[in-house]
């Protein structure tokens, strides 16, 4: 099923519609994302060009287009083990035996092996929402820092609370994480609630009370810097979709849309899996 859902649309998108692609009644109903098969159509149409260019045998050609998905999932599988390492690290500190064992258990896992390395959504999903993760702003979300007496330092006008974004790279990698969430919430909508469980602790913390205040408490500032970038990355993602999938399906769709109102208003998810 994992070719229907992601190379066969793909195959159509790169060769066009005649090129003898099946796709599944998903496609038809404008249930799924075009980003998903748009990165394998690409890749598709960027390796076989070249190659029909310099007249490689068909047979050469079939097999490197064949092989090619596979490499490019086991780059997003490999992602994946390299940012729960990442990730590890981050929370446990470096050269911490908790990292070690996070990446002994991620590369070793027989579930990996047979899930990260197919071209299924939700592996792509897994691999952006773990690099998603490892560039959060923690510190939006749970205080790191000591905490402040908030008094101005003696001849300062600065206040202790230092915030959470200080620098551009920390705003860099505010940018990297919405980005890689939005993608992968276009790609599976229910990915919308683990950045829900994400983004509640960052809304709770509003709350007078709820947290001590320290020298990396968020500041309005963060917040406003949140909500301007989550904005514009939200927005940016949202424009590249709706036009990659207005190029794939000739007209203007929101899948995610598409798919809530088929399976839940329509409640036509009962008819899954009944012969």
């Amino acid at each position: 099923m994992n070719i229907f859902k992601s190379l066969e649309p793909a195959w159509q998108m790169a060769f066009g519609t005649d090129s003898g692609a099946w796709l599944t009644w998903e496609w038809h109903y404008q249930l799924r994302s075009s980003l998903h098969p748009a990165l394998f159509a690409i890749a598709y149409y960027l390796v076989d060009k070249p190659m029909a260019l310099l007249n490689f045998f068909p047979q050469f050609r079939a097999e490197v287009l064949a092989v090619l998905p596979n490499v490019i999932q086991a780059i997003f599988a490999a992602n994946c083990d390299y940012y729960t390492w990442k990730m590890t690290e981050k929370i446990y500190g470096l050269n911490n035996q908790t990292a070690s064992v996070a990446i002994f258990m991620s590369v070793l896992s027989p579930w990996n092996w047979f899930c990260s390395t197919r071209t299924f959504s939700n592996s792509v999903e897994t691999s952006l929402t773990i690099q998603a993760l490892y560039y959060w702003p923690w510190d939006m979300t749970v205080d790191t820092g000591k905490k402040a007496n908030g008094k101005l330092k003696e001849g300062s006008s600065t206040s202790t609370f230092e915030g959470v974004f200080r620098t551009a790279e920390s705003v860099n990698q505010l940018r990297y994480s919405l980005l890689l969430a939005g993608i992968a919430c276009i790609l599976r909508p229910t990915n919308l609630l683990i950045w829900f469980c994400v983004i509640m602790p960052t809304i709770m913390s509003l709350i007078p009370g709820v947290s001590q205040k320290s020298s990396k408490s968020p500041t309005l500032r963060d917040y406003i810097i949140l909500v301007r970038e989550a904005f514009i990355c939200g927005s940016l993602v949202l424009v590249i979709s709706a036009f990659s999938d207005h190029f794939y399906f000739g007209q203007w769709t929101f899948p995610p849309y598409q798919w809530l109102n088929f399976n839940i208003s329509q409640n036509l998810a009962v008819f899954y899996g009944k012969k």
